[in-house]
């Protein structure tokens, strides 16, 4: 075997994202007393997750430069170490076949043939076995592709479902879309309406003002015109009186003086004739009578005929009075109903101007708290840039001292890097790296590991023997041991399990006396459960490392039987099954440092000295490191110091290289002897060579092809575990989006709804304009018939007057003519009666008739005129009450119309008022509405703010921390130098004596006889990874939010962010879906009020105790649910969702 083929077992680690130190030495101790060291030391750096600040950028550039400069250095380091390690290896494997096959040979030369069988019956056990856990892989990558396949076919199903309902949601949002925009032009449409009625109605209620006043003027005619023609009438009928009293009056007196005319005017007749005369005045006076009474009675029926016009006048003004009452009554109703109406939108209106005060409030106080908690967070990120600064400060300092170390440990390294001088540098750097690495532990303090909803956790594990421990419960809960030999039985009566807690705490459990571990089988240890081996005491194993260790029995030594098993494990065992165990250092929280030591004996040949050493450095969140204050200081005192020593150092190494060299003699001593053993012994076992080996080919071929269909089936998962993550992908993106598009149909709906209150409203404000203009058509139509039926009478009247007057001017015409024809024939009659013999009797006749005559006119002219006097004075006195009456009336109805008027006025503002309050309170409802979206916005922005501003502190923590880390590794490394240092100066120290070199080699070989055994056990290391990673997602519509959530279950804690409103739970549900399986409610009391600014804690059962209000506990279940997609929801009473948080985790875990 060459050594190129050799060195591919020293490979680094790259699963480890830390600082990591890992050494393997071996020793021989020969009968000869060569001596063989090797070392390999393995550094990887350590990943930043984040990146750093601007004002770190130059530090973390120098840094990184160094680190890359250095890790350089330290491969190339490596890979000149490692060709040694390999070459050591290489030899040391061939010294312990010569010493196996030579003594193997010489005890039992006869039997050569049946160990050579035993040896090809382990390898192809061996083979078998591997066939057989590959044929296991190989079954359960095929379950495992199933359950995939189901999982896949349930995803996709999902999806497919989610996008259906995702396309309904499309659906109907283009269906409310269609909705809203035939709402809007509906709108429109009302509003150009209701501006029309406005204008009908400006123009109607113009057009009734001008009838009414139109109706007033044509009735003041009216009345004018029918006084006129009354009066007319009266005269007409007094003429015609008068013309016929003329009549009647001057026929008796033509007759009269007819028969006087005819007399005798002698004396005797004169006594006939005065009696005749008397008669004929009687007769006179008689008709004078019937004359005045009938002219009397005439204007009796005249006076009351006019005073039944007027009475007729007035009871018209009083049924429109009346009408004017009812009118005013009605509208005084109206004008009620609107004032209710008006209080109630006052009412309203003031109720939604305090939410709104209350709502700028609340604005404004959230702003203030946001504010505050702002500046608190830019306080934080001021103080954490601060300890930046410093931190950056304390690593160029430590950077300028490493440099300087680095430059002086450099001039070591090119002295123990010469051609002929390996094995002095191998067994010094031996030394001082395990020196040094004892020396870091002691020095080393406890750091603090904190997290936020994601976690990285690495583990290791190792067993000498069969039995290991393959799980151990990150919560403490449980452990399990694997006994991996398929045939033996391990029996583990007394044996002691031991869990160290950070270093401080010791919990141990022990095996019944005469428990036996069968093979292949597991054993899980839980805590009280009757059925399973119990630990009792303790209710949690807690974290960090775990320890098997067997009971104290001394053990007995057989050489010879330890040569022969390390024949038989050594021929199927790799150099990576064989590197140690990996321990915790317990007082190191940190670091964690595990080492194994394997010695021989000098009598049984070379013996293995192996030692893996790991560093790791896990994260910190907050807090500077107790280095990182006197770091500075420290390394300023001590450059000087360790300049000088390491100066002093180079003088007096370069006297032990030669020291060493004796080491290579005894390497080829050993191949000699190998050559000689081959040629004189290796022909022997051709035969049983040749029987074995279809047997083995054939189980390499089972085994390349059982190897080939576990890569296919690995394949073939990874391509589906692809395909699971894609299609859980599309459905968290359908139902991400099918959330969107729920919210914008709430508030699609939520604006259709304040769209129908709008049109409604609309509706309502057009069907009072309508029944406006409805009533003010109809009086229009009231009043043009009025004024129609008016006009009618006044063209009536008016005809009649006028043909009354024309009928007066007749008849005073006729009057006229009639009393010129009187005249000239009364004239002719007195001519004729002046025809009396004496002048006597005519001058007689003549003045007794003008007395009696005059006498008589005298008389009725008198009684004529008391009787007229009487007649006006009562007509007069009538008239005069009924014209009060109409005055009073006219007064009331004049007052009623204006009452009207006013009143209609009134109606009219109040219907304003109305609309403008009505359209005031959809202002205000709308300028609600916007608060509350503008609140919600604000929190949104505001919880964004915070979480950026959390972010930045987050990023500032990782950068500190990462500056912690390199800090540390700084410090880290001038530690190991001082261990170095300290190192060399223990050696040095012993050159006066010639004791300093051989005390330590004879120490090395003093320590390798004390673990003769251990040569025989299969030392195997498993060293894993398991990272999680923990996202969530909270939302809440008002002021009650689910703050935290147990990721373990054991609680939910709710918050009132409100600072001075109550929020009553009353019969609230929380419902917590575990991976849309399982599904956890929890009812409030119905009395339950969360007040301001206060939170509440609900326990699961057993995990809490309650305290009301603050701490509730659910009896319902001892656990909320655990899982890797968590949703817990918050239903009001009404079951509206009202606050939800969504919790994801993804694990990945790693194994080499």
């Amino acid at each position: 075997m060459s050594e190129d083929t050799y060195r591919s077992s020293i490979t680094s680690r790259p699963s480890f994202n830390r600082l990591s130190t890992s050494s393997t030495q071996n020793y021989g101790t020969p009968g000869s007393g060569s001596r063989v060291l090797k070392i390999v030391t393995e550094m990887s750096s350590l990943s930043v997750a984040s990146g750093l600040s601007p004002y770190g950028q130059n530090a973390a550039s120098t840094i990184r430069d160094n680190r890359e400069r250095e890790k350089k250095e330290i491969m190339e380091l490596n890979d000149r170490l490692a060709g040694y390690i390999e070459k050591g290896r290489f030899l040391e494997g061939q010294n312990r076949r010569l010493e196996a096959d030579l003594q193997m040979l010489q005890g039992r030369f006869g039997k050569r043939t049946g160990s050579v069988k035993v040896m090809y019956e382990l390898e192809i056990t061996t083979a078998q076995t591997v066939v057989k856990q590959t044929e296991k892989d190989k079954e359960a990558a095929e379950k495992e592709i199933r359950q995939l396949q189901d999982q896949l076919d349930e995803f996709r199903k999902k999806w497919a479902e989610a996008n259906s309902g995702r396309a309904e949601d499309r659906l109907k949002i283009d269906e409310l879309l269609v909705t809203f925009s035939e709402l809007e032009a509906e709108i429109n449409l009302l509003k150009r309406r209701i501006a029309l009625l406005d204008e009908e109605i400006a123009w109607l209620r113009k057009e009734n003002a001008r009838l009414q006043a139109e109706l007033q003027r044509v009735r003041v005619q009216l009345d004018q015109e029918t006084l006129l023609r009354i009066d007319n009438q009266n005269r007409v009928k007094t003429l015609l009186e008068e013309i016929d009293f003329m009549r009647r009056g001057f026929d008796s007196e033509l007759k009269d003086l007819q028969a006087m005319a005819v007399r005798d005017t002698t004396n005797e007749n004169r006594e006939i004739f005065k009696n005749e005369l008397a008669n004929a005045i009687r007769d006179i006076r008689a008709e004078y009578d019937q004359m005045m009474n009938g002219s009397k009675n005439e204007c009796e029926s005249w006076y009351q005929l006019r005073v039944q016009e007027i009475n007729t006048q007035s009871n018209r003004q009083n049924a429109e009075n009346n009408y004017q009452k009812e009118e005013v009554k009605r509208l005084r109703n109206q004008i009620s109903e609107l004032r209710g109406k008006l209080s109630d939108l006052e009412a309203r209106n003031i109720l939604l101007e305090k939410q709104i005060e209350d709502l700028n409030y609340q604005l404004e106080d959230d702003q203030r708290s946001y504010e505050a908690a702002l500046n608190d967070k830019d306080a934080q990120i001021r103080k954490l840039r601060e300890e930046c600064q410093a931190l950056m400060v304390d690593l160029q300092m430590l950077l300028d001292a490493k440099q300087n170390l680095d430059g002086e440990i450099k001039v070591y390294r090119q002295i123990l890097d010469g051609p002929d001088t390996e094995g002095l540098k191998q067994l010094v750097e031996r030394v001082v790296r395990t020196s040094a690495i004892t020396e870091v532990a002691d020095t080393e303090t406890m750091r603090v590991i904190k997290g936020e909803h994601s976690s990285k956790k690495s583990y290791q594990r190792s067993a000498k023997g069969n039995v290991s421990i393959e799980e151990s419960c990150a919560d403490g809960k449980f452990v399990i041991l694997r006994n991996t030999n398929t045939s033996k039985e391990e029996p583990l009566g007394d044996w002691k399990l031991k869990r160290k807690i950070d270093g401080k705490r010791e919990i141990v459990f022990t095996f019944p006396f005469d428990y036996i571990l069968q093979p292949s089988k597991t054993v899980k240890i839980l805590l009280f459960l009757k059925e399973k081996i119990i630990l009792a005491l303790e209710q949690t194993f807690k974290l960090f490392c775990t320890i098997i260790k067997e009971r104290s029995a001394p053990l007995k030594v057989n050489v010879k039987a330890n040569r022969q098993r390390r024949l038989k494990a050594r021929s199927n065992m790799s150099d990576d099954t064989y590197r140690s165990s990996i321990t915790s250092r317990p007082s190191f929280n940190r670091t964690v440092t595990s080492s194994t030591q394997n010695y021989g004996t000098p009598g049984s040949g070379n013996r293995v000295l192996k030692i893996v050493t790991e560093m790791s450095s896990s994260s910190v969140a907050s807090g500077l490191s107790p280095y990182g204050q006197n770091a500075a200081s420290t390394i300023r005192d001590n450059r000087e110091r360790e300049k000088k020593e390491i100066m002093e150092l180079n003088d007096r190494l370069a006297g032990y290289i030669e020291k060493v060299r004796f080491l290579e003699a005894q390497n080829r001593k050993l191949g000699a002897d190998l050559q000689m053993l081959q040629g004189r012994f290796g022909k022997s076992t051709g035969s049983v060579k040749v029987m074995y080996e279809l047997e083995i080919t054939t189980a390499q071929t089972v085994v390349k092809q059982t190897g080939k269909d576990k890569e296919e089936a690995e394949r073939e998962i990874r391509k589906l575990q692809d395909q699971l993550d894609e299609f859980r992908k599309k459905w968290e993106e359908a139902n991400s989006g099918r959330a969107e598009d729920r919210l914008k149909i709430d508030e699609l709906l939520v604006t259709l709804s304040g769209l129908e209150a709008e049109i409604n409203l609309l509706k309502r404000r057009i069907a009072l304009l309508e029944e406006e203009i409805a009533r003010l058509r109809k009086e229009n139509a009231r009043l043009q018939a009025e004024l129609q039926r008016v006009r009618v009478q006044l063209d009536q009247e008016t005809l009649l007057r006028i043909d009354n007057q024309n009928r007066v001017k007749t008849l005073l015409e006729e009057i006229d003519f009639m009393k010129r024809g009187f005249d000239s024939e009364l004239k002719d009659l007195q001519a004729m009666a002046a025809r009396d013999t004496t002048n006597e009797n005519r001058e007689f006749f003549k003045n007794e008739l003008a007395n009696a005559i005059r006498d008589i006119r005298a008389e009725y002219e008198q009684m004529m005129n008391g009787n007229k006097s009487e007649l006006e004075s009562w007509y007069q006195l009538r008239v005069q009450e009924i014209n009060t009456q109409s005055n009073r009336q006219n007064a009331e109805n004049n007052y009623q119309k204006e009452e009207v008027k006013r009143l209609r006025n009134q109606t009219s503002e109040l219907r304003g008022k109305l609309s403008d309050l009505e359209a005031r309170n959809v202002l205000l409802e709308k300028q609600i509405e916007d608060l509350n979206y503008q609140l919600e916005d604000d929190q949104r922005s505001y919880e964004a703010a915070l979480n950026d501003k959390d972010a930045q502190i987050r990023k500032l923590r990782e950068e500190c921390q990462a500056l912690m880390v390199e800090l540390q590794m700084l410090l880290d490394t001038k530690q190991t130098l001082d261990g170095e240092l300290k190192v060399y100066r223990k050696m040095l120290d012993g050159e006066s004596d010639n004791n300093g070199l051989r005390q330590l080699v004879e120490q090395v070989v003093r320590t390798s006889a004390i673990n003769e055994v251990a040569d025989t056990e299969t030392m195997r290391v498993v060293k894993g990874e398991h990272s999680s990673r923990t996202s969530y997602q909270r939302s809440a519509k008002g002021h009650v939010a689910i703050k935290e959530t147990s990721p373990e279950g054991k609680f939910v804690i709710l918050e009132n962010t409100h600072r001075a409103k109550e929020e009553p739970l009353g019969d609230w549900k929380l419902k917590r879906k575990i991976d849309g399986k399982r599904e956890i409610v929890f009812t409030f009391p119905s009395d339950y009020v969360l007040h301001p600014f206060q939170s509440v804690k609900i326990f699961a059962r057993g995990n809490g105790i309650a305290n009301p209000p603050d701490v509730l506990v659910f009896e319902g279940d001892d656990t909320f649910g655990v899982g890797a997609n968590v949703q817990t929801i918050l239903y009001n009473n009404k079951g509206e969702e009202r606050a939800t948080h969504i919790q994801r985790q993804s694990q990945q875990t790693t194994t080499s």
